[in-house]
């Protein structure tokens, strides 16, 4: 993808409004809003169209047939976030529509392919080779991949189809790093939430689970699938008939006759009619997103609480956090887990979680309540400068450094009878270096001349280059990664390899660690 910025040059057009019909099809309550058009894309808050003869783009008012010129000659549209963009007929250039009058920025060359997800806009460069990430100002793209066959956007996350394999990998947003998250399928589409996929024979259509990394049948057979918005939506392989997914098992029902085309976005769904002639909206109820339960709360410190709950919808857009009937925060869509902080120590509260969207709320959750740990009392005297004593305690965050007291993000745990902690907060008061290879999902510590190195999930470790398990007595004694992605090591092996002394104390349950050992 070229790197060329200037600027734009969107000139005349016509208007593609005729008179109102008010039909659409068989099935569904559907509003005639306007003329023909060559595309119709929707961003966050619009309707865009293309005129029959790609000459201007209009964006519609919310009312029907009222259009106003925004802008062209454009060759193709793309939607799906906060902007809309465009591309030149005569140079494939991308320009941004600035939202004011006709005015128009160009932000990139050609591309064979651009896709918005929620948060960015992606180009597939014209080999097919790189993909690149927009990063806001004009003449500046991030490479974050390739190649690609195609690009899959829409929704939170950018999907891509290998060209060797058809396999489907997604982005993580953490420099050039993508995951496999499925195997071939004729067509891939995101809602708002949600990855879906119609199978090689077009007679599955699947969701993917982000938590569980695993698929789900909901429908099928089908020719297309829509996405955009808060719903999928499939066209019928022998009625051309186009059905919503309810989000609930394998429940579809019909909400429309056939169309030439169809695009969503949010609670609405806009449709062109069979000869072009004029498009069409329906505007979808959502129902309310089903409410989370098993809400459990748990003290970590003298001033956090730590909650978690089941999710049980497929429409949420979040959740809604309540403390003493008031509400705190908002987190976003699967989530699962919230940390409060900033409290009282010693101090009992009560919470509640609901699910929501753009239309309402979820009933609340069960409600629980949790008191704050008491503030620990002083230390005594420090011990020697020349010795480090780090005292911890088993589901706490706070925790001491030569008597003074600190705080950790992830309170220690206990895992297969045996203490895990994220180490840096051990480590580096120690001295020692902590580094972390994504590639390997591998962590290293190094202290004065002593390497530990130790993988995710594997209960072998290497120290000063030797191969070692990590506890011969029991090999279930492995580094994990809990969520929100914090990353627990078992606290002896390293303390011990690092030539550290490691006392339990069972009825306070502390863990004292001496460098150097005594």
């Amino acid at each position: 993808m070229k790197r060329l910025w200037r600027k734009p040059l969107f000139v005349a057009m016509i208007i593609l409004i005729t008179a109102p019909v008010l039909v659409f099809a068989a099935t569904g309550v559907w509003e005639a809003i306007g003329g023909p058009g060559t595309q119709f894309v929707c961003t966050r808050d619009h309707l865009y169209g293309l005129s029959p003869d790609g000459q201007a783009v209009f964006r519609y008012n919310g009312v029907p047939y009222s259009w106003t010129k925004v802008g062209g000659p454009a060759a193709k549209l793309i939607g799906g976030g906060t902007s809309l963009y465009a591309t030149s007929p005569a140079t494939g250039d991308i320009y941004r529509y600035t939202g004011t009058g006709e005015t128009w920025e160009k932000v990139g060359g050609p591309g064979a392919q651009f896709v918005h997800t929620r948060d960015h806009l992606y180009g597939l460069s014209p080999d097919k080779q790189a993909v690149f990430r927009y990063n806001g100002v004009p003449n500046s793209w991030t490479k974050v991949g390739g190649p690609a066959r195609e690009l899959i956007g829409g929704g939170t996350y950018l999907y891509a189809i290998s060209p060797a394999t058809g396999d489907i990998y997604r982005y993580t947003d953490t420099g050039q790093p993508w995951e496999k998250v499925g195997g071939p399928g004729t067509q891939f589409v995101c809602t708002r939430d949600h990855l879906y996929g119609l199978s090689p024979d077009q007679q599955a259509v699947f969701r993917f689970n982000d938590i569980s990394r695993s698929w789900t049948q909901v429908g099928g057979p089908a020719r297309e699938l829509i996405g955009g918005g808060i719903y999928l939506y499939a066209i019928s392989p022998t009625t051309g008939d186009i059905y919503r997914y309810t989000g609930t098992g394998e429940t579809w029902e019909k909400v429309g006759g056939p169309g030439s085309s169809f695009v969503a976005a949010n609670n609405k769904l806009y449709g062109v009619s069979p000869d072009k002639s004029k498009i069409f909206m329906s505007t979808v109820s959502a129902p309310p997103p089903a409410a989370p339960s098993n809400l459990a709360a748990a003290a970590t410190s003298a001033s956090t609480i730590q909650l978690t709950w089941r999710d049980h919808a497929d429409n949420e857009q979040g959740f809604r956090i309540e403390r003493n009937g008031v509400q705190i925060a908002t987190v976003g869509a699967n989530m699962q887990s919230f940390t409060d902080s900033g409290l009282s120590a010693a101090t009992t509260y009560t919470y509640r979680v609901r699910a929501y969207h753009d239309e309402g709320n979820s009933a609340y959750s069960n409600t629980v309540s949790a008191t704050t740990l008491p503030l620990l009392a002083p230390m005594p005297l420090p011990p020697p400068v020349a010795q480090t004593v780090i005292q911890l305690y088993i589901g706490r965050t706070e925790y001491y450094v030569n008597g003074q007291l600190r705080s950790m993000d992830t309170a220690p745990l206990i895992r297969e009878s045996r203490t895990l902690l994220p180490i840096r907060f051990v480590a580096e008061p120690l001295g020692a270096a902590v580094s972390w290879d994504e590639g390997q999902r591998k962590v290293t510590i190094l202290l004065e001349g002593t390497t530990v190195e130790l993988w995710i999930d594997q209960n072998r470790a290497r120290v000063k280059g030797v191969d070692t398990s990590i506890d011969p007595a029991n090999p279930g004694v492995v580094p994990i990664i809990v969520p929100p992605g914090r990353t627990m090591l078992p606290l002896r092996f390293i303390a011990e390899s690092l030539g550290c002394q490691v006392l339990w104390q069972e009825t306070t349950r502390e863990v004292t660690v001496t460098y150097p050992a005594p």
